[in-house]
């Protein structure tokens, strides 16, 4: 199966992980994801983002923050 609004399969994939009190999260790496995890970061919403090579597209492997 295809994944074809992967922006919407980033936050998904987020929101699921904060549900579960997650600590990290994996998601497929493309201009528009990489741009959003960096706004999120800016604004204080998840703790950091890396780029991790997979091979293919790449992931980002965001850290989660939970609290104030």
């Amino acid at each position: 199966m295809a994944i074809q609004d992967l922006t919407a399969d980033m936050l998904t994939r987020i929101r699921n992980a904060v549900r579960n009190r997650q600590r990290q999260v994996n998601v497929v790496s493309n201009k528009l994801n990489r741009g959003i995890a960096a706004v999120l970061k800016e604004e204080g919403y998840i703790n950091d983002f890396e780029l991790v090579d997979d091979g293919r597209q790449g992931l980002i492997r965001i850290s989660l923050r939970y609290g104030p």
